[in-house]
C-alpha cells in the first residue's frame, strides 16, 4: 500500500495510537508532542509526495510520447486505416498506462496521508487551545 519509509510507518503508528483514545483522555503535553512529531515527520512525507508525484507525471509524459510515436509510425504505414492505427497504438501503450495508474495511485495515497496529518495537527491544536482555556477558567477566582 504505502512505500516502505520510516517516516510513513511512524506517522501511521501515531495515528493508530491517537485513535486508540478519546480526545479528552489526552493531556496537553501529550497532544503537544504528537503535533510537534507529526509536523516534523510531514517534512519527510512532503518529499515522498513530491517524488511520487514526479514519478507519476513522468510516466504519464512517457506514455503520451510513446503513444504519439507509435501512432505516427502506424499511421504512416497504414494511411487509410487510421481507426485501426489508433486501436493498435492504444494496445501498445496499455502496459505504460497500467504502470502510470499505479504510480499515480501511490502519489495520491501519499498526498492523502499528508493531508490527513495536517487535519490531525489542526485537531490537536484545537484540543490544546480548549485545554488551555479550561485551565485559565479553572484558575479564575470564584466570584459570588
Amino acid at each position: 500500500m504505502y512505500p516502505e519509509n520510516k517516516a510513513i510507518d511512524e506517522i501511521l503508528k501515531i495515528i493508530e495510537v491517537f485513535n486508540s483514545k478519546k480526545a479528552d483522555e489526552w493531556n496537553g503535553d501529550q497532544l503537544s508532542r504528537i503535533a510537534v512529531r507529526l509536523s516534523t515527520l510531514m517534512v519527510n512525507l512532503g518529499r515522498e509526495v513530491a517524488e511520487a508525484t514526479h514519478e507519476a507525471n513522468s510516466k504519464y509524459a512517457f506514455r503520451k510520447f510513446s503513444y504519439a510515436k507509435d501512432y505516427k509510425a502506424i499511421r504512416q504505414d497504414i494511411e487509410t486505416k487510421i481507426k485501426d492505427a489508433e486501436i493498435e497504438a492504444t494496445v501498445l501503450s496499455i502496459d505504460n498506462q497500467r504502470e502510470e495508474v499505479e504510480t499515480q495511485y501511490r502519489a495520491d495515497l501519499l498526498k492523502t496521508l499528508y493531508d490527513d496529518c495536517e487535519r490531525l495537527i489542526m485537531s490537536v491544536q484545537s484540543r490544546l487551545k480548549y485545554l488551555q482555556s479550561e485551565r485559565i477558567t479553572s484558575n479564575l477566582p470564584n466570584v459570588e
